[in-house]
């Protein structure tokens, strides 16, 4: 389900065909829309204040289930917290604990809800094995490397609940869920890295990842699988230079691979070395609703004319509200 590792992870080569999508993405974000949300990446004012609940990018995608290659699922990877830097110690990137974070599966053209996976954490001050000590993971009622998630060594583990809502009607179907350490290093945390304590990186299968994102991809009585925690940020951008007047290296084309710049040389990752905080559910396809729709870019896709005209397309939406709880002071916060 999860293919991004830990921390500082390696990243493949972009075809073209790759940096021409991720630069047509960029240019949608970037155009106005009436009514319309998009990802901030940490650019917008007000959520900036904010980060740990700062959306960035959501991923949807049909694909198969992490321990059954026979059925299909649908994937939904949310990011929050955007340049989360790995190496920031001692406390590390939590997600929030008076934050609702959820995933709605809605109608593909009125936006109706029709099912919304909630995602509530456990609190960041408390569930500690060892309060003399400033180090949160290593260091728990024994010291040594972290070897499964959640041992004696692992000083914090933050848990979370998934409440599965359907109209007026809500479940809880995973709880006590144990989200997985960040990557500290190779003396606290080895499994993410190699014996010259580089992070691993490129897992293509769930076996190919490090032992403690798979000990916390859970399988949900539902049908469902879940996971959630520190992951490196997938996202393509030389943010830098595009918000600094444009910069011209954004789109270099001079035919020069090797200057790293625009088109032609790979681009500057923006986004290089830090990561995210993701939570993510697979979902059945075959227990989801679907609604006929008109695909607003069918045309790029080469579908038929007529099936576009007809409504003959059947699917569903995906969204990523993230509503703040009362915080313990007592003040309420605005939704984002």
């Amino acid at each position: 389900m999860i293919d991004e590792r830990g921390r500082r992870g390696r990243r493949g080569r972009r075809t073209p065909g790759q940096r021409w999508l991720a630069w047509l993405l960029l240019v949608l974000l970037l155009l106005p829309a009436a009514g319309a949300g998009a990802a901030s990446h940490s650019d917008a004012p007000l959520i900036k204040q904010d980060p740990q609940t700062n959306l960035t990018d959501v991923y949807t995608f049909i694909g198969t289930r992490y321990n059954n290659p026979d059925q299909k699922v649908l994937n939904v990877i949310v990011h929050v917290r955007p340049f989360s830097e790995p190496g920031d110690g001692a406390i590390y990137d939590r997600f929030a604990d008076d934050a609702r974070y959820s995933i709605h599966i809605t109608h593909p053209s009125t936006g109706k809800t029709s099912i919304r996976y909630d995602f509530q954490f456990s609190r960041v001050d408390a569930g500690y094995k060892n309060l003399n000590t400033i180090l949160s993971y290593g260091l728990g009622t024994e010291a040594g490397p972290i070897v499964d998630v959640g041992d004696a060594r692992q000083n914090y583990t933050q848990t979370y609940t998934v409440t599965k809502v359907v109209g007026n009607s809500s479940k809880v179907i995973g709880k006590g869920l144990l989200t997985p350490p960040p990557n500290v290093g190779r003396r606290t945390t080895p499994a993410y890295n190699d014996a010259m304590g580089k992070a691993i990186s490129g897992a293509t299968t769930f076996s190919a990842l490090d032992r403690y994102t798979r000990q916390t991809v859970y399988g949900l009585d539902t049908g469902e699988a879940a996971f959630a925690g520190p992951r490196e940020d997938g996202f393509f951008a030389d943010a830098p230079g595009i918000f600094d007047l444009l910069d011209p290296r954004i789109i270099d084309n001079n035919g020069n691979p090797n200057d790293g710049l625009g088109q032609d040389g790979n681009g500057v990752d923006g986004f290089k070395g830090y990561n995210v905080l993701a939570y993510a559910i697979q979902i059945p396809v075959d227990s989801l609703p679907t609604a006929g729709y008109v695909s607003a870019f069918a045309d790029l896709a080469q579908l038929p004319r007529s099936a576009i005209a007809e409504g003959r397309f059947s699917g569903m939406g995906v969204t990523q509200p993230l509503e703040m709880l009362e915080r313990r002071s007592g003040i309420p916060e605005n939704s984002h």
